[in-house]
């Protein structure tokens, strides 16, 4: 159980640092959007910090669901970063299209 569960606090902090450098990168994009997706990973943090220190040893089950949401919403942060930038993206390129036209 030990390994299982090193290797889901593993996944679930690789999606987290992933969401969370996407946010560092983000600086540009709305601030309801970026404000959004800090909330989502404080609290993905707040709970992956939780199972860190409690080792998930007197309740793997429930250390698993915990690790799982944190997974969930760095992945739901991420996403939303992302498509804000598509969108950036996208505006920006409407622009460009307008100017050469």
């Amino acid at each position: 159980w030990k390994l299982g569960l090193e290797l889901i606090e593993g996944d679930a902090a690789q999606a987290f640092d992933a969401a969370q450098a996407l946010l560092d990168e983000s600086a540009s994009l709305p601030e309801d959007v970026r404000m959004k997706a800090a909330a989502l990973l404080a609290e993905a943090d707040a709970d992956l910090q939780l199972v860190k220190r409690g080792n998930g040893v007197h309740n793997v089950t429930y250390s698993i669901e915990v690790l799982d949401s944190v997974t969930q919403r760095a992945q739901q942060a991420q996403a939303m970063l992302e498509e804000a930038r598509a969108a950036a993206g996208e505006a920006r390129a409407a622009g460009r299209k307008h100017v050469v036209a």
